[in-house]
């Protein structure tokens, strides 16, 4: 097998899938062949991950704080398809996700899968940038995995050297 790209502990030890040479992410659809439809979530797992407070990426159990990737029309609205993560494996996302780490990657279709369901409002244009919203606490429904609560702010945290932008300030009231 090649090489694996640098990821940290909780991340290497998910399963790899075979044709890319990539962790498969904790509430990723897996095919039968064992592959990863990384185009689509497995939604019940995930949002059990998200009430049990279960990595979205590495599926292990987060501590206080989470992240949450997603665009700007993620930050303005306050809801993420993506279930949330440790902020580790977020930061590890944003490298290995060709989708995250390369602007001229498209999202990869779903197949037409008939079991996989996007939600109502998703939109398929790929943001010209990607935030990282770090909280400490946040709730769910079945249109979307998780949306932050309000909560305090984390602190001064640098920046990160991709095309992210990292936001700790709570979210709105009310959400």
């Amino acid at each position: 097998m090649a090489d694996l790209p640098r990821m940290n502990r909780r991340l290497a030890t998910r399963p790899i899938d075979p044709k890319r040479h990539l962790p498969i992410p904790y509430a990723q659809l897996v095919n039968p062949d064992g592959t990863a439809n990384f185009a689509a979530i497995d939604g019940p797992k995930a949002l059990r991950g998200a009430a049990n407070r279960d990595c979205g990426l590495c599926g292990q159990r987060m501590g206080r704080w989470v992240a949450f990737l997603g665009g700007p029309r993620n930050v303005e609205h306050g809801g993420y398809l993506d279930p949330p993560m440790h902020v580790s494996c977020a930061e590890d996302a944003t490298r290995l996700c060709p989708h995250l780490a390369r602007q001229r990657v498209p999202r990869r279709p779903d197949s037409g899968d008939p079991n996989i369901v996007t939600p109502p409002g998703f939109v398929e244009d790929k943001p010209d940038r990607w935030a990282m919203w770090i909280t400490d606490r946040y709730g769910g429904t079945t249109s979307t995995a998780a949306s932050p609560s309000s909560s305090p702010e984390r602190g001064p945290h640098p920046p990160t050297t991709s095309p992210f932008r990292r936001l700790t300030a709570p979210a709105s009231p009310g959400r």
